[in-house]
């Protein structure tokens, strides 16, 4: 009995752990709006899958960080944006960790889903990786 219980909190314990972990993302893209009241972002960027123009919301926390600029209110529609992103648990959405205006390269509309890093472009293969 003491046995199945162990297992019971143990698979509880993971269930919640499990639920809890943020997927994070790396948007890169330009500013297609601004909601200072809601502290949002709107971000457009090209969907490397499809090909297709897309908008993300992400919402700026106190705790977000900025790089380019010093603060929220210092960010213009049309500029160019690197923004680490956490996707929240349920509904919250996606929260800025950090924004970057001022090594962004204008051609480089992405997102990527995973550990935060960044996006490296691809290089053509030496002679040695040649098969």
């Amino acid at each position: 009995m003491k046995k199945i219980q162990i297992a019971s909190l143990t698979l509880l314990v993971a269930l919640v752990f499990f639920q809890g972990v943020a997927n994070a993302k790396t948007i890169s893209g330009k500013i297609a709006g601004i909601n200072t009241a809601a502290s949002k972002l709107s971000i457009g960027y090209t969907d490397l899958a499809t090909g297709k123009e897309e908008k993300v919301d992400v919402t700026i926390k106190p705790e977000t960080t900025y790089s380019g600029v010093a603060v929220f209110a210092d960010l213009k529609e049309g500029q160019a944006v690197l923004v680490d992103a956490i996707e929240g648990v349920g509904t919250e959405g996606l929260s800025a960790a950090s924004i970057n205006t001022s090594t962004v390269e204008p051609k480089a509309e992405t997102v990527a889903e995973g550990p935060l890093s960044p996006i490296l472009p691809a290089t053509e293969k030496t002679e040695e990786h040649k098969m």
